[in-house]
């Protein structure tokens, strides 16, 4: 139905805008007739002119009138004689106007030439609106206009069940997409090369909402995540260190949180990881124990905490998990790293990992869903 509806608008529109080309070129050609008959009444007075003189030097040498009354009528009577052939033989009598002034040929050709212009201006109209409807077109546009927000995800102590971090998540509501799958934007900016201006974004969006916070707590961080491209890219350190002067907000209050995800190259990703760690930075490895090369990246990179996967307590009950979890949590305990946890949601899920990581961090719906910067101030307010 909806197919059909749009078949028939499409048709509506050819008919509408061919109607307005052939009004176009019906006035077009009315104003080409005007100057036409202005260009040829012009040339007519000329010759009307010629022959009044000529008439007045027949009219002197022969003296054949003997008044100036009839001298006037002769000439205003030849006037109107040759007015009338002048007229006939330069342009004819036009008794009617624009389109209507043309043979059936000549009118067939305008009618089909507007159905055609028509049909294009509706194709390309058509097109446009696909355009500007597409998601990549409106992800670029919301970047641009900055019309993302950020939600935290609250960071909670187990050992007392305090608030000490937040992770900053970006969130996209479209006017036309609706509420659309961070998952989704974010690897289509990174295919569509907006993944710079799209942390960018974060970082300052996440600076003016929590610096308060981050000035006054020194027990308060904000995880920030960084894709595989932006580890590639000198400039985010950079813009990174400058939004932090700007703010005011000391170094060692951000945590960054890189993922296997979209690496391109590990080697520089090492490097840029060392490189923010001797600038002050924490680290921190996200979704560990979902990728191929985990192992490698926990002896490589130099992390301050590392992040395990909610795959992994998501289904405790299950042996296999149970075994992996805690074998993963003494690898990392014994690297001394310190450990968060994600997707916690039930009291099951809570209570192992109490009894087998009592001094872990912890992130999910048990605690807390994502909240907006003013709902997290307002905890982090009462709990202090």
């Amino acid at each position: 139905m909806k197919k059909i509806l749009t078949g028939y608008l499409r048709f509506a529109g050819v008919i509408v805008f061919s109607l307005l080309m052939l009004v176009l070129m019906h006035y077009v050609i009315i104003h080409w007739q005007a100057k036409k008959e202005q260009a040829c009444a012009r040339n007519i007075m000329t010759r009307v002119d010629v022959v009044s003189h000529q008439i007045r030097q027949t009219i002197g040498r022969n003296q054949l009138l003997k008044s100036t009354h009839c001298n006037d009528e002769l000439l205003e009577k030849m006037r109107s004689e040759t007015w009338r052939a002048s007229f006939t033989e330069d342009i004819g009598i036009l008794h009617l106007p624009g389109l209507l002034s043309l043979s059936a040929g000549a009118l067939t050709v305008v009618v089909l030439l507007s159905f055609l212009t028509g049909s294009m201006i509706v194709c390309i109209l058509s097109r446009l609106r696909q355009t500007f409807r597409s998601l990549e077109y409106r992800l670029n546009k919301a970047i641009q206009t900055k019309a993302l927000y950020l939600e935290y995800q609250p960071l909670v102590r187990l050992r007392d069940c305090r608030i000490v971090g937040a992770e900053a998540l970006v969130r996209w509501r479209d006017s036309h997409y609706g509420q659309v799958s961070p998952e989704q934007f974010i690897e289509l900016a990174d295919r569509l090369a907006l993944s710079a201006p799209l942390t960018r974004l974060v970082i300052t969006r996440a600076l003016v909402e929590m610096s308060s916070v981050l000035r006054s707590d020194n027990m308060f961080s904000l995880s920030i995540n960084l894709s595989g491209q932006e580890t590639l890219n000198e400039n985010t350190t950079r813009f990174l260190d400058e939004q932090l002067r700007n703010f005011r907000v000391p170094r060692p209050r951000i945590k960054i949180e890189i993922t296997e995800k979209n690496v391109l190259d590990f080697t520089a990703l090492v490097r840029f990881t060392a490189a923010l760690k001797r600038r002050g930075y924490q680290i921190a490895l996200d979704d560990f124990g979902t990728g191929s090369s985990n192992l490698v990246w926990l002896r490589d990179v130099p992390c301050d905490d590392v992040k395990i996967d909610k795959v992994f307590i998501g289904n405790i009950e299950d042996e296999n998990n149970r075994v992996i979890f805690t074998a993963i949590l003494k690898m990392v305990s014994a690297l001394h790293k310190g450990v968060v946890i994600e997707g916690v949601e039930t009291e099951a899920e809570l209570a192992f990992i109490r009894d087998n990581a009592p001094d872990a961090l912890v992130q999910g719906w048990y605690f807390y869903k994502s909240l907006s910067a003013t709902s997290l101030r307002v905890l982090l307010a009462a709990q202090s």
